[in-house]
């Protein structure tokens, strides 16, 4: 399963977006940046729930090795560079809804 672009799906008390950045440039006439491909998306489901206090988890894996930067409610929280799986534990869900990130971009070379 191939999933491109944003997407977008409540999480319990979380609202996930996943969003796919990067632009395709020639290296040369043979040689040009492939952007990455969301292929796993963890929870999988578009409806979540947690107990308040509970830990949630949430993995991206990506065609390649990308860059990928998680935010809260646009408040970066976690970076990992030049990763083919991301991984960010909210590790004390709290009472409302809130906006989970992650930004996948390509490795510049």
């Amino acid at each position: 399963m191939s999933r491109k672009g944003i997407i977008v799906g409540i999480i319990g008390v979380f609202l996930m977006l996943l969003a796919l950045a990067g632009t395709v440039s020639a290296l040369s006439a043979n040689e040009a940046n492939v952007t990455p491909e969301i292929v796993s998306i963890l929870p999988d489901s578009t409806t979540v729930n947690n107990n308040v206090g509970e830990m949630r988890t949430f993995i991206i894996t990506t065609s390649q090795a990308a860059n990928v930067t998680w935010l809260i409610n646009g408040t970066r929280v976690q970076s990992n560079t030049s990763v083919a799986t991301s991984t960010y534990i909210n590790e004390n869900a709290a009472m409302g809804s809130w906006n989970v990130t992650a930004i996948v971009r390509m490795i510049k070379v």
